[in-house]
């Protein structure tokens, strides 16, 4: 398997699993649904419990302001690859246990549920579950695409020759020359490439002309 092979496979949820966030200091933002979290770690690893798993280490509550809680889970998470149990990943998570409203104080009963979710996402974020989105990749309503890189045009012939008549003014040996290019043949140079092998010839020493006798 290649190295980038899992976190290619988890990297990228259909958007029918993404969500948009109302309210709050993240609204607008994109969150992943749970459920899908689970049906891709279910497919590259297993069922739960046999291809990948969760402890639960430490759950803990800490006063905020104005008399409001937070319910905090810290996990390790654990797949298997090659029939051997990955190392634990670790993973923390939090939600608001009791929450300030208008009409005053309000409990909630799914925050640890919540916390121990936010904890799992944190921890599978490691090996790519949702990359894209925590990358910046999906602006709302679609993926953005990744840049094409573009293919390298080959120098013309009569840049080529431009090449040949500059090193065959120069002490430099055309093998050597090839090798600090790193090409086989000048016939191999890029357009990008010409301009400054042209001015790095230009400037090495040059050889000396042979003069003809007259008798």
């Amino acid at each position: 398997m290649e190295k980038m092979e899992i976190w290619n496979n988890l990297y990228k949820p259909p958007t029918t699993a993404l969500k948009t966030i109302r309210g709050g200091r993240l609204s607008g933002m994109t969150d992943i649904k749970p459920i899908w979290r689970y049906e891709a770690l279910t497919k590259q690893f297993g069922p739960c419990g046999i291809g990948w798993k969760f402890h639960t280490i430490k759950t803990w509550t800490e006063q905020g302001p104005f008399d409001t809680v937070m319910v905090f889970v810290t996990l390790e998470f654990f797949f298997k690859f090659e029939e051997k149990w990955s190392d634990a990943i670790e993973g923390t998570g939090g939600s608001t246990l009791i929450a300030k409203e208008k009409s005053g104080l309000r409990g909630s009963d799914e925050a640890y549920k919540m916390a121990m979710t936010d904890a799992l996402g944190t921890a599978v974020k490691m090996i790519g579950v949702g990359g894209a989105i925590y990358a910046g990749k999906f602006d709302g309503s679609k993926y953005i695409d990744e840049p094409k890189q573009q293919t390298p045009v080959l120098a013309t012939e009569d840049q080529q020759n431009q090449i040949r008549v500059a090193l065959a003014e120069t002490t430099l040996l055309v093998d050597e020359f090839l090798a600090t290019a790193k090409l086989k043949s000048i016939d191999e140079f890029t357009q990008d490439r010409v301009s400054a092998t042209l001015k790095y010839l230009a400037g090495l020493p040059k050889r000396e002309q042979e003069t003809v006798g007259q008798g």
